[in-house]
């Protein structure tokens, strides 16, 4: 905010809700008692904290830019406003200052100023009148009504419409999930099965996976089907080993499965350009972060051990941030000589048979 212009309003409010300009105020022993990030004597009002050079002058009373001038240039076109609601008569308006007339309003519009319940906005009600100012009379008023096919009493939420008068053979309560089968409907008995009998999500049959090791990922060749989840399952499967919980999809080391060797071997520039896609997204963010930008980036769920890709990160901010830096001939002989690709390619269960730092694994 401050970079183009030091001295605007925008500079201003970054300084202060920032706490840069407090924190320097307390380095230098001055005194900003309103906290609005200036100083006596250049705030002309240090207990108001609407008032410092470049301020946004406003209807208070105050000389809010501490130019010696009080509510100055502020114009304001005023309405004749007969009923109250806050808006007035489009052919009325006059212009004025910060001293506003009694029965006027800033605001026009008002197609009827003798109906306070007529204005731009309002809420429209079935009374033969135009409310809201839009040309049409007790449009979008009424109760909502619903189409209900099946008869159970409860209508298909889509089919809903607004209307003044009675539909009929519609109903005035929605939330039919189903409204061919009388059967599907808000608050019917819903027993443990394939169907949403109450249209609340559930309880619906869902497959489990058998989770020895409680990482969150279940065996894929042992699964139930339950309404709730049974003690020792988990609602994902897919995990290549169940008696070792750091290995899982998404934290699967490249020797899991053949499948997941074979995308390694041959997707090694994807994934070491999603891996410095990934580094620098993921630098302050939460542990979460590195495996969903993986996956953003083109790695598939599963095809790359994270822990992996973390070991390698490490040795690369420890050996080789310096020589990255602008540089990617520096950058990759230094990530040879300290040994982090070769690293990483063991750790994949990749092989770089040359040191070249690409792997044929």
């Amino acid at each position: 905010a401050c970079l183009l212009d030091p001295g605007s309003a925008a500079c201003q409010a970054c300084m202060t809700t920032s706490s840069c300009a407090a924190e320097f105020a307390l380095c230098s022993g001055l005194t900003d008692n309103d906290g609005d990030g200036s100083f006596p004597p250049f705030d002309c009002n240090d207990n108001a904290i609407s008032v410092y050079p470049g301020a946004n002058e406003v209807c208070d009373g105050l000389d809010n830019d501490c130019d010696g001038l009080v509510d100055e240039d502020l114009n304001f076109t005023y309405f004749t406003d007969a009923d109250g609601d806050g808006y007035g008569v489009d052919v009325t308006g006059v212009p004025g200052d910060c001293d506003q007339p009694v029965g006027t309003a800033t605001q026009g519009g008002d197609c009827d100023d003798s109906d306070d319940t007529v204005y731009p906005g309002a809420p429209e009600l079935c009374d033969d009148v135009d409310n809201d100012c839009n040309g049409e009379t007790d449009d979008n008023a009424g109760d909502l009504y619903f189409t209900d096919a099946d008869g159970d009493g409860f209508g298909d939420p889509s089919s809903a419409v607004l209307s003044c008068a009675v539909i009929p053979g519609a109903v005035t309560v929605g939330g039919d999930c189903d409204d061919t089968d009388e059967t599907i409907h808000p608050f019917a008995p819903d027993p443990c099965d394939a169907i949403d009998q109450d249209c609340s999500g559930g309880p619906v049959l869902t497959t489990w996976f058998q989770d020895n090791d409680g990482d969150g990922f279940g065996n894929p060749a042992v699964s139930l089907s339950d309404c709730v989840q049974p003690i020792g399952y988990a609602p994902e499967g897919g995990d290549c080993d169940d008696t070792n919980n750091t290995l899982f999809p998404g934290n699967g080391c490249g020797n899991c499965t053949p499948t997941e060797q074979t995308w390694t071997a041959s997707h090694q520039t994807l994934l070491m350009d999603a891996i410095n896609t990934c580094t620098l997204t993921c630098l302050s963010e939460d542990a979460g972060c590195l495996s969903a930008c993986l996956q953003a980036e083109g790695v598939p769920l599963g095809a790359v051990c994270l822990s992996c890709v973390e070991d390698y990160q490490n040795c690369y901010f420890t050996n080789c941030l310096a020589a990255c830096v602008g540089s990617p001939e520096a950058c990759l002989e230094c990530q040879l000589q300290s040994g982090c690709f070769a690293t990483f390619a063991s750790c994949l269960g990749m092989v770089d048979a040359d040191g070249d730092g690409w792997w044929a694994g």
